[in-house]
């Protein structure tokens, strides 16, 4: 096999192997299951999230989701992995990312709804 024969196969590979380590958007509406982690700044990012099934889902923030844990606004940054989320999602107009527009930390003892 030729050095280009081997190079197109080596590209062709990492382009099918690329999404799959990727996680899923969440589904728009409300998702409900456990904090894995994030990345991005404190204003603006993406939250990896695991739900009831045991997959990982993303979706991203800014400065205008409102995060809540115990009644108060919050940054990402106090969000810890292990944390049972309720998210309510969306998608900006005019993109298909999936958006959080508000995410509150459940207490102990409370089962979500649905």
């Amino acid at each position: 096999m030729n050095v280009n024969m081997r190079l197109s196969c080596m590209i062709a590979v990492a382009l099918v192997a690329a999404p799959l380590g990727k996680s899923a958007d969440m589904a728009k509406g409300m998702f409900h299951g456990s904090m894995v982690s994030w990345e991005g700044s404190l204003t603006k990012g993406v939250l990896l999230a695991r739900n009831s099934a045991g997959t990982v889902e993303g979706c991203g923030y800014d400065s205008l989701s409102y995060l809540e844990l115990s009644r108060r606004r919050i940054t990402i940054a106090k969000l810890e992995p292990g944390d049972p989320l309720e998210i309510l999602t969306d998608h900006k107009p005019g993109s298909r990312d999936c958006y959080i527009r508000m995410l509150q930390v459940i207490p102990p003892g409370r089962l979500p709804a649905g």
